[in-house]
């Protein structure tokens, strides 16, 4: 995660010096060719031109001020998306935060070519009918239909950028957890590529004046529009089947119907924003009849290609999947039955209610005893389960803290605090998920020399799960028998989660000399 961050810092960077280099070549760029124009006359045996003779056009405010509002405000609208917007579509962030940044994204998009257009004006010589040059003006492209059109056409290259980032991220995160051989190397070869592209359209790159500025008709003529139309179908057709697949089909295999005609409802939403803007765009607001067969067409793609994509990802990944799970179970339930429940941790648990039975009367033996009975119970019957309700995860919880603090001395500086909610309805999750955590809080976070503390938290919204483990963090004794165990059992729940819960869970883990945080951000359904 800290060397992913650390190519997020450089990426912003390296897009900002692109910038300054796209600006700086522009502007040489277009002095040069108002250099040329101002020049023409002289071929027809006239006297060049100067600026001021150009009604109407000023070189500063119609060409510099364009270029640059448009491509700040493109950047800015691409770092709001890129390092804020996104990240909370990504978590599932369903809130009023998410929404502004959103907003945010497309005002800065639509203001960028606002500027633009409505600045830039381009010099032209107006002659007479023998073709003499008689005067210079300019004249502007603004029309309220081309700001629509380019701004989807703004948005959808913000877009394929972000499925490209993304797209990097993950191989980069893969590559690093396997740094065997010469493997990390590919990681810099396409981070090589990628910048040689950006800084190449950043040296030599041009855009059209409008994005869709082509018939479509005449692929012959209209390439670079056909192109671009279909860019947008199919970062449409992408959003849509995501969606269905992260959202709508959860809902239907959880039989949440509530959640399945709201996500319906959405899609349906989607489907005719996408089949407007696309259609409002591509066609410059043209509703001859003999064109809105088309609307019908690109309706049709929208709604069933992403439903048919769906379909087939669950098709070809619902095997692998069922294989990867099993294995996955059978190696929990064996690490889980070496590790959670670990012969150090029994010996002490057994020698902390042999010494309980002396200090006084059973009653607090037969207590220790009952929860230790009732963590083996879930560990036997439990844990084989693919799913099982929370609280009896959380009663395991309260069970293995209860036994932990029958070890402390009181009188030792120890702080727990643990604040678990309870959840409305029952929810069902993967069992021995939580535990490990709160294991290592305790093997890393206690100990009787020095003041330790652990603070355990779990909350719930209606999708998701929030669990955190924040412990201090002390220096382990030469003789501690598990000493070269760290880190096995959170090893495993990682593994689990990336099996379990594909793309619906978030988990932090910072570490310093003083203190452990642990995050679990979890979609439960």
């Amino acid at each position: 995660m800290h060397t992913l961050n650390k190519v997020r810092f450089y990426e912003a960077l390296f897009i900002f010096i692109a910038t300054i280099i796209y600006l700086v070549r522009r502007y040489f760029e277009e002095y040069q060719n108002l250099f040329k124009f101002l020049s023409e006359p002289e071929s027809q045996g006239g006297s060049a031109y100067q600026l001021a003779d150009i009604e109407g056009y000023n070189f500063g405010v119609n060409t510099c001020v364009p270029i640059a509002g448009c491509t700040i405000f493109f950047v800015a609208a691409w770092y709001v998306f890129h390092y804020h917007t996104f990240p909370k579509i990504k978590d599932a962030q369903q809130d009023d935060k998410t929404f502004i940044s959103l907003v945010i994204t497309l005002v800065l998009a639509g203001a960028g070519v606002f500027v633009y257009l409505y600045l830039r004006q381009f010099p032209q010589y107006y002659h007479d009918d023998n073709g003499n040059i008689i005067g210079a003006g300019a004249y502007s492209l603004y029309r309220q239909r081309n700001v629509i059109s380019s701004t989807v056409a703004m948005l959808t290259i913000i877009g394929y950028y972000e499925c490209v980032a993304q797209l990097y991220y993950y191989i980069h995160t893969k590559l690093s957890e396997d740094q065997k051989g010469n493997q990390v190397y590919i990681g810099y070869f396409l981070l090589i590529c990628l910048a040689s592209l950006i800084l190449g359209f950043s040296l030599t790159g041009e855009v059209p004046e409008f994005l869709f500025d082509m018939p479509m008709e005449n692929l012959a003529d209209g390439t670079f529009r056909y192109f671009f139309y279909m860019l947008v179908m199919g970062l449409l057709v992408f959003i849509l089947q995501k969606f269905c697949y992260d959202r709508l089909l959860p809902a239907i295999q959880h039989s949440a119907w509530n959640l399945v005609i709201q996500h319906l409802v959405i899609y349906f939403i989607i489907c005719l924003a996408g089949t407007a803007m696309t259609w409002i765009a591509a066609n410059d607001f043209d509703l001859e009849i003999s064109r809105n067969k088309r609307i019908v067409a690109i309706l049709a793609i929208l709604l069933i290609a992403p439903l048919v994509i769906m379909y087939l990802r669950q098709v070809f990944t619902k095997e692998k999947i069922q294989l990867q799970t099993q294995i996955s179970h059978k190696s929990a339930e064996l690490v889980a039955l070496r590790l959670q429940i670990n012969p150090h941790f029994l010996f002490n648990a057994l020698n902390t209610l042999y010494a309980a039975a002396l200090r006084e009367n059973a009653e607090k033996t037969s207590d220790g005893i009952q929860k230790l009975g009732d963590m083996m119970r879930f560990m036997l019957h439990e844990n084989n389960q693919e799913r099982i309700p929370l609280s009896k995860e959380t009663e395991y919880l309260y069970n293995y803290i209860a036994i932990q603090r029958m070890r402390l001395d009181e009188s030792h500086p120890i702080e727990i605090r643990i604040n678990i909610q309870q959840p409305d309805k029952e929810i069902y999750i993967a069992p021995m998920l939580l535990n490990p955590f709160v294991e290592n809080a305790f093997k890393h976070g206690i100990s009787f020399r020095q003041p330790s503390w652990i603070y355990i938290t779990l909350t719930l919204d209606a999708t998701h799960l929030y669990f955190k483990v924040h412990n201090s963090m002390h220096a382990k004794l030469e003789n501690d028998p598990e000493e070269n165990k760290s880190g096995v059992g959170l090893e495993n729940v990682r593994k689990r989660l990336d099996l379990l819960y594909p793309d619906r869970y978030t988990l932090t883990i910072e570490q310093s000399g003083q203190d452990y945080f642990a995050s679990l951000v979890l979609r439960y359904w």
